[in-house]
């Protein structure tokens, strides 16, 4: 209400579905969905140099609001088979061991709030 009070009412504008495949200025991503985070989260995926635009999938208070484990480890492990080298991720910046990342977050996921267990894979990333 308060955003909409200082600058107005944002304007209306047309989407369109996504397609599978987005090329911009050189480069080509493959878009997959990861709808545990909710409808629409997708993540972006560069094969060529193995980038893996994550958006908030390994933001821990994203991740514990929806705690949909099975959802979440679902969507990991089709980033994992994607084979990323480096993940980019919008809350804790470039990963540079991502296979790593991805298969701590989904230990975390399983081991649950009360016992979290991070491996080393999040300090070799920074």
């Amino acid at each position: 209400m308060v955003q909409r009070w200082l600058w107005g009412q944002p304007q209306g504008c047309k989407v369109a579905k996504l397609k599978t495949v987005l090329t911009f200025k050189g480069y080509y991503f493959r878009v997959v969905e990861s709808s545990s985070l909710g409808a629409g989260h997708i993540c972006l995926f560069e094969p060529d140099r193995g980038w893996l635009f994550a958006g908030q999938m390994l933001v821990d208070r994203h991740c514990q609001k929806k705690r949909d484990v099975e959802g979440m480890t679902r969507d990991l492990k089709r980033l994992i088979s994607l084979q990323p080298r480096v993940v980019f991720c919008s809350g804790n910046g470039v990963l540079k061991d991502g296979l790593s990342v991805l298969e701590s977050k989904i230990r975390k996921l399983q081991t649950g709030p009360d016992r979290e267990m991070w491996n080393d894979a999040w300090l070799f990333g920074h």
